[in-house]
């Protein structure tokens, strides 16, 4: 049925597919050991086979973004804006 709000998978595919596009790896599924950071900003992730630096990282956990970061870096997570 239509109700007039766009579909997240659709909406999510799309900005995946751009950012791809664009030169972004994506990594699923992931478990991330920690993240990695540099002079106070997040710099990359540590997996449990090894870290991939970053100019960019996006924490894509829905809801639990906040909880995710505040546990893998807890140090510098009060810089992190809350949803």
């Amino acid at each position: 049925s239509v109700t007039g709000r766009p579909s997240v998978v659709i909406v999510g595919a799309g900005i995946v597919g751009a950012a791809v596009e664009a030169g972004a790896r994506l990594v699923e599924e992931a478990e991330v050991k920690a993240l990695a950071h540099t002079d106070g900003r997040v710099s990359g992730v540590v997996l449990p086979d090894g870290a991939i630096e970053a100019d960019t990282v996006v924490l894509a956990a829905d809801t639990d973004s906040t909880a995710l970061c505040v546990e893998k870096l807890s140090s510098t997570a009060s810089k992190f804006p809350s949803a």
